[in-house]
């Protein structure tokens, strides 16, 4: 379990600073976010419209609301989910930087404990295969059922794929080199 430990940091600070070439450094992300017109009028008109921090979700099925009225707005448009958080955030914050450390930490952790799950003494090759699928199954799920359920655009998710499948790959080769059974 040593093994996984230093080989889940390892993974963990090698995908942050991927991360931070990816988001930071590369104009690509740039290319598939829109900018609003007027930010301030409508972070304004946000703050006045929005109780609460919170995921707001336009038409929304909501309590009393029939399937036919949601139906119909659904139809009408627009369609929109609103992720607000009203007081702000320091987006280089340490508690941002920290949890989303702490996050590739916890994901190249858990893909370090099913390495101790495969039978036999595989080669570090089949280690990062395993891992690899793992990787595929991960990015291709958490990202690609969103245009589909939510209507929200694909090359966004299509670019949030790639970016979690490189990062899982990145700790699959790690993790595959690094650990080995007892």
């Amino acid at each position: 379990m040593k093994r996984v430990l230093i080989g889940a940091l390892l993974a963990s600070v090698v995908m942050f600073v991927w991360g931070f070439l990816f988001w930071g450094i590369s104009p690509l992300p740039g290319r598939f976010m829109k900018s609003v017109p007027d930010e301030p009028g409508l972070a304004q008109k946000l703050q006045e419209a929005l109780p609460e921090t919170g995921l707001y979700v336009l038409p929304n099925m909501g309590p009393g609301a029939s399937q036919e009225e949601f139906t119909r707005r659904h139809l009408a448009g627009p369609l929109a989910q609103i992720t607000f958080v009203r007081q702000g955030t320091n987006p280089m914050g340490g508690g941002t930087m920290g949890g989303g450390w702490l996050h590739m930490f916890g994901a190249a952790l858990l893909m370090g404990v099913i390495l101790l799950q495969v039978p036999g003494v595989p080669t570090p090759y089949q280690r990062f295969c395993i891992l690899a699928l793992v990787a595929a199954v991960a990015a291709y799920w958490t990202n690609l059922g969103k245009p589909i359920w939510w209507h929200q655009p694909w090359d966004f998710h299509l670019l949030y794929a790639v970016y979690d499948l490189t990062s899982l790959l990145i700790a699959a080769a790690i993790l595959g080199w690094y650990v080995k059974k007892a």
